[in-house]
């Protein structure tokens, strides 16, 4: 049956997969330690803007059938629609709370409006609780 269904092309591929994390963070990871601050400040700005989600998870205890991780940190950006076909966008930006900003507004199908970026940086948790089919969001995969 096995050999079959590789033949047909009918084989579902297995994809890893670990419960919903309250934190991801690699301490080992310098380039992971060094964007975490400001993907948690993004995540503080962007907080009241509900059609966009910023998102992190482990991408070396996860993966996406579209996704194929090939360093760490990695910035996908899937814009609302039909996630579950188009491969996301790599955003090749700073890695700038206001460079991230900019990339969202110009690449999200669902306009908004960029909020103020507050002075204080406050420690945020952002999770995945919130992940909606049209909404755009943000996976930041890390080691």
């Amino acid at each position: 049956v096995f050999g079959e269904k590789f033949l047909t092309g009918d084989l579902c591929r297995y994809l890893k997969s670990e419960p919903i994390p309250h934190k991801v963070y690699a301490p080992w990871c310098g380039h992971c330690k060094k964007l975490e601050p400001e993907y948690n400040h993004l995540g503080e700005v962007l907080q009241n803007i509900l059609s966009i989600v910023i998102a992190k998870m482990d991408g070396t205890k996860n993966e996406h059938a579209l996704v194929q991780v090939k360093e760490f940190p990695t910035i996908l950006f899937f814009p609302a629609g039909n996630k579950s076909k188009e491969p996301p966008l790599s955003v090749d930006t700073d890695r700038t709370v206001e460079a991230f900003l900019e990339y969202i507004k110009k690449n999200a199908a669902i306009p908004f409006t960029v909020p103020k970026i507050p002075e204080v940086k406050q420690e945020v948790s952002v999770g995945l609780g919130r992940i909606m089919a049209n909404s755009e969001f943000v996976w930041i995969f890390k080691s």
